[in-house]
């Protein structure tokens, strides 16, 4: 029996005991899979292996007697885990070798006459490897001898020829190792795809301009420095470019390397999944409608405030009214229901009896945001909500933006807030008694709705009642409101997705967490 070995040697690998002697037999060319083959002699074949090897075997190259026909064993180690389990050390003599794959052909009963073509899938192909022959040792090891030059390879040309391509179009502003005026560009084929890089190369400033998320954000990340266009690199220059960036990449520690294209596609899908969240609240808070829904009717029993006679001769002048807040319901509706209260302005402009006076409320305590704010003095049936005053953020007034009013003096009367947030309603209350100046601090707490209505209901006010309850899509809302805290763990951990165009909105990525 003749057998024939033909190997291209690439991972470095010493398997042995701890006393340097080979592992024993349990590690073995048997232990690896055996393919066979049947040839016939007459014809030229073409032979394609389970691991991907191509065997060319011409009519004539092997010969067997008076046989037609033969039969070819094929066993094939490309990987680390292969090598082991075959006992297969990458050893010539007492020298380390670095092995980019083994094959292993055996033709009983033949002879081979001619040279067999086999190229080998490799995941390590360097321009220094020759080819080695196998020699079983009498302990059953192998080890390779006979080292030749291989014959020349068209990976290996193609990856020489991409890094002149690379040296002559890229090399001003990138480096495949580390980022440079550009990003590194290790791994960038395998991570952005062929396809994409064509287009970014031909013209990275029409993929911005149509655009396209991740050029923008490559656009924006570097400081927005266009690149220059290369349209007349072709398919197989291309090809050429990544099979240099690929095989410089192999000999990289991709951790090294943060995939900037993978912390892309999780900010792509947090943004997608956080703007749809949004959409379905921002739904269900404009179908709520007004934080604040006030019911006044007309008391067709009250004595009015003044006769045409006051009417006709009183100017009101122009002046800057504070602006009452004006949200949607999110989680609560607050009710004003009130009955034969007179608005301020035909208070102030109809009743002489009112002097210039300043009301300006102060909130403090556990919230100073924005507040829903009334002032009620019930002698007079007056019901006035409030404002900002100008130049504040906690300071509110009732009339003008300066805190004016013209109001009835020493009159019991009442500043009630309220707002809201999804653990409940932020309230406050105050009692005074007018006077030309009032200055009123409020404490704001959070309670729950039912003690706010509790509180209201205390004070007892004729014809006047506040109320909050639970608003049309609360439940719904709060629902959402988990699932916007939960969709940000899709935020990548130390990336800032802020590269993005303005207004993005995430695109082309189903996120189950909105089911």
């Amino acid at each position: 029996m003749k057998k024939i070995a033909i190997v291209l040697l690439t991972l470095l690998a010493c398997s042995c005991n701890e006393d340097g002697s080979p592992i024993n037999s349990f590690l073995n060319t048997d232990k690896l899979e055996s393919q066979l083959y049947e040839i016939d002699l007459q014809r030229d074949t073409v032979l394609l292996t389970k691991g991907g090897a191509r065997i060319n075997i011409a009519k004539g190259a092997i010969v067997a007697g008076n046989r037609t026909t033969v039969q070819l064993e094929v066993k094939e180690a490309y990987t680390m885990e292969d090598m082991v389990r075959g006992g297969l050390l990458t050893q010539s003599g007492d020298r380390i070798l670095s092995s980019g794959g083994m094959i292993y052909l055996n033709v009983a009963d033949g002879e081979v006459k001619a040279p067999l073509g086999v190229s080998m899938p490799s995941g390590n192909l360097e321009k220094d490897m020759q080819l080695f022959k196998g020699e079983t040792q009498k302990d059953g090891t192998i080890d390779w001898q006979d080292p030749q030059p291989m014959q020349p390879n068209k990976t290996l040309a193609s990856i020489a020829q991409g890094k002149k391509i690379f040296q002559t179009n890229c090399a001003s502003c990138h480096n495949p190792l580390k980022d440079a005026t550009g990003p590194a560009l290790a791994f960038a084929p395998q991570r952005l795809g062929k396809e994409w890089m064509d287009h970014w190369i031909h013209n990275s400033a029409e993929m911005i301009a149509s655009g396209d998320p991740y050029a923008n954000c490559i656009y924006n990340r570097w400081g927005k420095t266009a690149m220059t266009a290369f349209p007349s690199l072709t398919r197989a220059e291309l090809d050429m470019l990544y099979s240099y960036l690929i095989q410089e990449s192999k000999h990289l520690n991709p951790a090294d390397y943060p995939d900037a294209k993978a912390e892309f596609d999780s900010c792509n899908a947090y943004m997608q999944a956080k703007a749809e969240l949004e959409r379905r609240r921002e739904g269900a808070r404009a179908d709520n409608g007004p934080e604040v829904k006030q019911d006044m009717r007309f008391d067709t029993n009250a004595v009015p405030v003044a006769t045409t006679d006051i009417a006709e001769t009183v100017t009101i002048p122009a002046v800057a009214k504070v602006s009452p807040k004006a949200d949607l319901s999110t989680y609560y509706d607050f009710t004003v229901n009130s009955f034969g209260w007179y608005n301020v302005d035909a208070f102030i402009s109809a009743v002489k009896e009112n002097v210039a006076s300043t009301v300006k409320a102060v909130l403090s305590g556990a919230y100073t945001g924005p507040v829903n704010i009334f002032l009620v003095i019930p002698d007079v049936r007056l019901l006035a909500e409030g404002g900002l005053l100008s130049g504040e953020s906690k300071a509110y007034g009732f009339y003008e933006e300066n805190g004016s009013i013209r109001l009835p003096q020493g009159k019991e009367a009442y500043i009630i807030c309220f707002t809201e947030d999804s653990k409940g309603v932020y309230y406050g209350m105050s009692r005074f008694v007018t006077t030309t100046k009032n200055e009123i601090t409020l404490n704001i707490e959070r309670i729950t709705k039912e003690e706010m209505n509790r509180r209201i209901a205390a004070l007892s006010f004729k014809d006047l009642s506040f109320e909050a309850n639970d608003a049309r899509h609360a439940d719904e809302i709060r629902q959402i409101d988990v699932r916007l805290n939960n969709v940000e763990s899709l935020k990548p951990k130390g990336y800032n997705c802020d590269c993005l165009p303005a207004g993005y909105k995430g695109q082309d990525t189903a996120v189950s967490i909105l089911e």
